[in-house]
C-alpha cells in the first residue's frame, strides 16, 4: 500500500522525531511504501531557529534524512495538495502527537483551524481521494468545551468523514465526544514509541552511553520549576546509593544545575538521547516523551508534571486538572500515578523520597502495560492498513480490467 504520513516528524524535538520513526518503521516493516510528508511551515521553522542552536537543528535534520523517506519540503496546504494529487496515495495517516492542539481562537503556530493536520484539504485533491486516518492524536490542554459553537461544529464536521481515528489520551476522547455530541467516540491507543524497539534497531554508533550502563540516573528539569538546593539533595542521595545523576538535555538547553555529576551534552542525535535513557537506571524530570521512552524501556521514572491546567481558583487554592496533562494520562494508563508529581509539589518531597519512588517502582505493572500497549498500537495500525489494502487491491483489479 502507498501511504503518506503526516506528523511532527522534523521539529527539533527528540520525542517528536522518535514517535514518527516508530510509525514509519512499523508500516515499512509491514511492506508498505511509506512517505513522510515533509510539511515544514515557515513560521514554525523560524521559531525553532530562535530556540535551538544551529548545531542541534542539524542533528534533527540529519536524523530525518537518514531514517525517513521524505517528500520534497511542503510549506503550506497548496503544496500538500499538489504532492498528494501527483502521487496517488491509498492512505494519508496523521499522527501521533499533539496535532489536534488548539486554543479558543482556533489558532496554533502551525496555522489556524483547520490547519493541514486536520486533513480537510484531502477533499480538494484532484482525482481519486485517499482514505484519511488518525492514530494516537492528542489535544491535551485544549479546552474544546470553551470554544465558540461554530468552531465546535467545525471540528465535528472536519472529522465526520474520516475512515479511522484513535486518540492518545482520555482528555482528547472527551473533547471529541463533546464537540460531536458523542457521535465521535474514538478508542485510546498509545504513543508509537511503544513499538519502537520492535521495529527499529538503533545503530551501534549510538550505543556508547555517557557513563557505564546501569550506573546513572538521568535528570531533566527547567530551573524555573526546581531549586538548585533540591537538585543537590537528590544528587547526594543518589551518590550515596552508588549512582551518578546526569543532565538529560532539552533540545534547546542543557541542564544548568551545578550539583549534577555530568551532562549529556548538546548537540546530540535523537537516537543518542534515546539510548541515554535506555541505558540508565532511572529518569526524573519533565516532558512527555522522556517519560514514555522510560516506560517502554522499563526504566523506573518519576514524571514531574508541568502540563496540567490550573483550573478554577477558590478562596484557598487553585484546583488543578490532572486529566489535562499528557504525562498524567500515560502514568494513569500504566498504573503509575504515584510516579507522577505535579511540579509545584516537588519541593515537598526530599530527594530520598523521590529516589525511593524510583527504587520501589512497580516493574510488574509496567511490564503488563507495555505488553498490552504494544499489542493495541500494532493491532490498530494493522486494522487501518488491512482495510486500505483491500480497497487498494479492488482498485487495481478494476484498473487492470478496464
Amino acid at each position: 500500500m502507498k501511504i503518506a504520513l503526516l506528523t511532527h516528524h522534523w521539529v527539533p524535538n527528540f520525542g517528536a522525531n522518535l514517535q514518527a520513526l516508530a510509525t514509519f518503521s512499523y508500516l515499512s516493516k509491514q511492506g508498505h511504501d511509506v512517505t513522510v510528508l515533509n510539511y515544514v511551515p515557515e513560521a514554525v521553522e523560524q521559531r525553532y531557529k530562535t530556540i535551538c542552536s544551529a548545531e542541534q537543528i542539524v542533528e534533527h535534520e540529519r536524523f530525518c534524512r537518514q531514517y525517513f523517506k521524505l517528500s520534497p519540503v511542503l510549506r503550506n496546504e497548496g503544496d500538500l495538495i499538489a504532492q498528494c494529487s501527483s502521487e496517488d496515495y491509498d492512505l494519508v495517516l496523521c499522527g501521533s502527537d499533539a496535532v489536534f492542539r488548539l486554543n479558543k481562537y482556533g489558532t496554533t503556530i502551525e496555522g489556524a483551524f483547520p490547519n493541514p493536520y486536520w486533513l480537510t484539504w484531502i477533499n480538494k485533491l484532484s482525482g481519486r481521494k485517499p482514505k484519511r486516518a488518525f492514530i494516537s492524536v492528542s489535544c491535551t490542554g485544549s479546552m474544546y468545551f470553551s470554544f465558540p459553537r461554530p468552531m465546535k461544529r467545525g471540528i465535528a464536521d472536519a472529522l465526520a468523514g474520516v475512515d479511522h481515528i484513535t486518540v492518545r489520551d482520555q482528555w482528547t476522547r472527551w473533547m471529541l465526544r463533546h464537540v460531536s455530541g458523542a457521535t465521535l467516540n474514538p478508542n485510546v491507543t498509545p504513543d508509537p514509541v511503544s513499538v519502537l524497539n520492535d521495529v527499529f534497531e538503533v545503530p551501534p554508533e549510538y550505543n556508547t552511553p555517557p557513563a557505564e550502563p546501569g550506573s546513572y540516573i538521568v535528570f531533566s528539569m527547567h530551573p524555573k520549576r526546581v531549586s538548585e538546593s533540591w537538585v543537590s539533595d537528590f544528587v547526594t542521595t543518589c551518590n550515596k546509593n552508588g549512582l551518578q545523576v546526569l543532565g538529560l538535555p532539552f533540545p534547546e538547553m542543557e541542564m544548568p544545575f551545578s550539583s549534577l555529576n555530568g551532562q549529556i551534552e548538546l548537540p546530540v542525535s535523537p537516537l543518542g538521547w534515546y539510548q541515554s535513557i535506555r541505558n540508565s537506571v532511572g529518569f526524573v524530570g519533565e516532558r512527555f516523551h522522556p517519560t514514555v521512552c522510560s516506560l517502554f524501556n522499563l526504566v523506573p521514572f518519576v514524571a514531574v508534571d508541568h502540563y496540567r491546567k490550573r483550573g478554577v481558583r477558590n478562596q484557598m487554592n487553585w484546583f488543578n486538572i490532572p486529566s489535562t496533562s499528557k504525562v498524567y494520562s500515560v502514568c494513569s494508563q500504566a498504573g503509575a500515578k504515584d510516579n507522577c508529581v505535579h511540579f509545584p509539589d516537588l519541593e515537598n518531597f526530599p530527594g530520598d523520597q523521590i529516589f525511593n519512588r524510583l527504587r520501589n517502582w512497580n516493574r510488574k505493572a509496567a511490564s503488563e502495560y507495555v505488553r498490552s500497549a504494544k499489542a493495541v498500537f500494532s493491532d490498530t495500525l494493522d486494522q487501518i492498513t488491512r482495510t486500505e489494502a483491500i480497497d487498494s487491491e479492488v482498485r487495481l483489479e478494476r484498473n487492470s480490467v478496464s
